[in-house]
């Protein structure tokens, strides 16, 4: 059904002749064999709004208007090549929506004369995305009965059952009371609320779709913070799980475009669905599949900002299954410790008695209240001008500068990445505010984009850095030991060393040694940033790598690279060689 403000956006032309209007429908005048004029009944009232064809400039068709058994109004697409057939397809999906209409053949084709010969001059869109319906971010589509801004749009798309959580309940100031101002002093929750604002504009900026991992430990408040960004756009039937497949994730992402994909429970799929999910999602289309005909399909494509939940990092999660993410999945999925706030995710928890009691009430106010603030930002948004719209980025490029001003270290790609994705939050949340939709202070979604950005680019150096600054210190002092005591160079009897041996380009270390080197409890994260750092020559998944087959029965050590290691370690086996070498002669 359609609501008031698409109901009848134009007027419609005349009937085109011999068709004509009555108060119980539309008639036909025809003329018999014998001259005799009679009026045949087709339908109850309806009317051709316009034409209509998709972004491409292809499949053509009409846009049709009538009211159901009950009154209630419906809009229909029907395209040239229905309109053009045998009547069954059309009269089957009139039907469907209640037209009644006259069963004689006559009048069957009669209505199908009728759709294909009234005249029209409005030109429609038609698309199966929500969101925004083209590059021009002049029509929003939030369901197939609420269309924000250009009435001359038509969604033909399915709507599932999470996109009908886009339904909104209660009024806005209610919102701002109960959700938007209980995020104030919590930098997790107005950092959440900010990146669903971010839905609409990432089409107006052309930016790719990028999310918050919420990470943290079992009720700290990550499921809270997703339900309060959830209810910037509907109700919690929008919440999904991780718990799927990147090939059932696509029609989900395409659903919720240009406005909020949450998935909780990263721990409930498995480190191979998450790593395929995780590219999927960063790049914005679906697979190209074929249709009954053995046709290629267009792709579902989307652009929209996704927040995630669970209790380790996406890196960790994919770790699981050998494989290892790449940095463009660590800057589109941010890593942020959601249980570091003095409860959890919060930090302030305004007059509830306990964070738990605050979360609860959280919860129950955004299934409550909801699905109103998105619209609004998106109408607020269209009533600006093009000028301000196209200084738009100059707004999120001067935050990101700021953000990256305020480090003590250089900012390498990614930290140029994140920051200019945590920009964008912010900028999303202060227009929020701006336009009364939060009832945050000024400045409040920049200080929480800030503080959540700061402690993303200190785990992201201590993690860059611990090969450098950890491990392969450790390794340099294990090695200094051993070389000449347990570590020799390689010789016939090279595997009957204590630690292992060295060759012209690697030094392979045994089980035993690297114990030695890194304690029982950080072999594993040892590895990991040394073969990060490209110290560790691993073989395909494997961290130890097999022996040259002149040294023995190919068994797996962990294999260094020579070259990348101290000048005093390589001068002490050089050293060491020599000294073997005049004892020997």
């Amino acid at each position: 059904m359609l609501d008031d403000s698409i109901k009848h956006p134009q007027q419609t032309s005349a009937l085109p002749s011999p068709f004509f209007k009555r108060s119980d429908g539309i008639y036909l005048a025809k003329i018999l064999k014998d001259n005799e004029e009679i009026e045949v009944w087709l339908c109850a009232d309806i009317s051709v709004v316009g034409d209509a064809c998709d972004g491409s400039g292809k499949n053509w068709g009409r846009i049709i208007d009538f009211s159901d058994r009950s009154g209630a109004s419906h809009r229909l697409f029907l395209t040239l090549a229905d309109l053009t057939g045998a009547p069954n397809k059309v009269l089957g999906r009139l039907s469907d929506h209640g037209l009644r209409f006259n069963r004689c053949k006559a009048a069957r084709e009669g209505i199908l004369d009728l759709l294909n010969e009234w005249p029209t001059e409005q030109r429609f869109l038609v698309t199966n995305k929500p969101g925004w319906a083209s590059a021009a971010c002049d029509a929003f589509i939030m369901d197939a009965s609420r269309i924000i801004g250009n009435p001359r749009v038509h969604f033909m798309g399915d709507t599932t059952d999470i996109s009908t959580g886009s339904a909104s309940c209660g009024n806005v100031d209610a919102w701002k009371a109960e959700v938007g101002l209980k995020c104030v002093g919590n930098p997790v929750l107005i950092a959440s609320v900010s990146l669903a604002f971010c839905g609409p504009l990432l089409d107006m900026l052309c930016i790719d779709s990028f999310g918050l991992h919420l990470r943290g430990s079992s009720s700290c408040g990550k499921s809270t913070a997703l339900n309060v960004a959830i209810s910037v756009w509907g109700g919690p039937e929008r919440m999904s799980s991780w718990r799927t497949t990147a090939n059932a994730l696509e029609p989900t992402a395409a659903s919720m475009n240009s406005t909020l994909l949450a998935l909780d429970e990263l721990g409930q799929v498995s480190g191979k669905d998450a790593f395929d999910a995780a590219y999927t999602l960063g790049n914005g289309q679906g697979k190209r599949r074929a249709n009954a005909a053995g046709r290629g399909t267009p792709p579902l494509r989307w652009r929209v900002p996704v927040l995630s939940s669970g209790e380790i990092t996406l890196a960790e999660k994919i770790a699981e299954s050998g494989q290892k993410t790449m940095t463009g999945q660590e800057v589109r999925i941010i890593d942020v410790a959601a249980d570091a706030g003095k409860f959890g995710a919060f930090e302030e928890i305004h007059s509830a008695i306990s964070p738990a009691q605050f979360a609860e009430h959280l919860k129950a106010s955004a299934k409550n209240t909801y699905g109103l603030a998105g619209p609004i930002f998106v109408t607020k948004y269209l009533e600006k001008s093009e000028g301000w719209k196209s200084g738009l980025h100059d707004k999120v490029d001067r935050i990101a500068k700021l953000f990256l001003s305020e480090l003590t270290e250089p900012a390498d790609g990614p930290i140029q990445r994140v920051a200019a994705n945590f920009a964008l939050i912010a900028t999303a949340g202060e227009l929020a505010s701006l336009w009364g939709i939060t009832g945050w202070p000024k400045g409040a979604a920049i200080e929480a984009a800030r503080q959540l950005f700061k402690a993303w680019v200190d785990r992201h150096l201590a993690v860059t850095n611990t090969a450098e600054l950890v491990w392969l210190p450790k390794l340099e002092v294990f090695l200094g030991g051993a070389i000449g005591s347990g570590v020799f160079a390689a010789d016939a009897s090279a595997m009957q060393n204590e630690f292992g041996f060295w060759t012209d380009t690697f030094v392979f270390l045994n089980d035993l040694a690297w114990s030695k080197a890194f304690g029982p409890t950080h072999q594993t994260e040892a590895a990991k940033a040394l073969a990060e750092l490209g110290i560790l020559g691993k073989d395909g998944k494997h961290f130890r790598a097999k022996i040259p087959r002149t040294l023995g029965n190919r068994e797996r050590l962990y294999r260094l690279r020579m070259s990348l290691l101290g000048a005093e370690v390589r001068l002490q086996m050089t050293a060491t060689e020599s000294s073997t070498h005049h004892t020997t002669t």
